[in-house]
């Protein structure tokens, strides 16, 4: 049903990509019987059980985005039992370096180490269903409580229209609530089964996040662009993200100055500051424009000056950053 989920580099982790290319329609047929989800106070408790996991994967994209992905390779050994860390270096890898090279990877180390983690990681990116299951199999058979692997056992279900895997997937939902995974699986797969109704409540309860389920991946390779000073192909990657992404619409304004357009990289700051008016990135590419790119001195120290009396209030800001902000506004007084 569900052709080819970005062969398992998918969104079976909260960082992946999914890629819906063909849909079959579901002949008509019995539904699923009744299995009752969780309520929002379970979600709710779910999230905050889960919330550390959850803030370190935050810490290490962002490490990755502004250092590259191999800067997080360091955190697998500080944090080897979460596999969403190590899908998440997949995933970065897949995009940095190609399906190729991740692909090889994952094979190499299947044969140095076939434990349940590489099981998983290797079905991940195969392109046989066939093979993919063999290893989620014996994955669960050594460690029947993994939760991801059985999250991609039930999408390989649902690739083959097999319509009952909805009953054991929200049974997993009942036992793990706080699945981010099983949560966008049903939310995806529901409607094809004549379930719309499944699909609005994943929407409403997936505990983290109703975003496209691409948009750290575009900001990834958005920021490589720019270190690259490809501001063109940049713009072309964060084009497609929803106004409602402002850590995209921030790398869109990044890359309209970069590009040499400066008033409408400008305009675009001034939006984000209106929404967000303590931002201290915000605060800083504004007078950044107005000095470099707009020759606006007595504009870029007011932004400057507002930079240090946040910070003076206690606004985090990098050290380097206010070092260079205290310069620049010396010299621009």
């Amino acid at each position: 049903m569900l052709s080819s989920l970005l062969r398992r580099a998918s969104a079976f982790c909260a960082f992946a990509i999914l890629a819906v290319s063909s849909l079959v329609p579901l002949a008509c047929g019995a539904l699923a019987g009744q299995v009752t989800l969780p309520d929002h106070d379970e979600v709710t408790f779910a999230r905050e059980a889960n919330a550390e996991e959850w803030a370190m994967l935050d810490a290490a994209y962002l490490l990755a985005q502004s250092s590259g992905w191999k800067s997080i390779l360091p955190w697998l050994i500080a944090e080897p039992t979460s596999v969403r860390l190590h899908a998440l270096v997949q995933d970065l890898r897949l995009i940095d370096e190609g399906r190729e090279l991740a692909w090889a990877d994952a094979q190499a180390q299947l044969v140095d180490d076939r434990s349940p983690l590489h099981l998983f990681l290797a079905a991940r990116l195969c392109d046989s269903p066939t093979q993919a299951k063999e290893w989620l199999d014996e994955a669960l058979q050594a460690d029947p409580d993994f939760v991801l692997a059985q999250v991609l056992q039930l999408s390989l279900q649902s690739d083959s229209g097999y319509y009952a895997m909805l009953d054991p997937l929200r049974r997993l939902l009942a036992e793990h609530p706080g699945c981010a995974e099983a949560w966008r699986l049903l939310g995806m797969v529901a409607p094809l089964y004549a379930r719309p109704d499944l699909a609005r409540r994943a929407a409403v309860l997936e505990p983290w996040s109703g975003a496209e389920l691409n948009q750290w991946a575009t900001h990834y390779s958005a920021v490589r662009y720019l270190k690259a000073q490809d501001p063109r192909r940049a713009l072309s990657q964060l084009g497609t993200l929803p106004p409602s992404d402002f850590e995209g619409r921030l790398l869109h304004a990044c890359a309209l100055g970069e590009s040499g357009q400066h008033l409408k990289a400008l305009h675009a700051m001034e939006a984000l500051h209106e929404i967000e008016p303590n931002d201290m990135r915000v605060l800083f590419n504004l007078g950044l424009i107005e000095m470099q790119r707009l020759q606006h001195p007595k504009l870029a120290l007011a932004w400057f000056e507002l930079i240090l009396v946040k910070a003076h209030e206690g606004q985090a800001i990098p050290f380097v950053r206010r070092m260079q902000v205290e310069a620049w506004a010396s010299d621009l007084r």
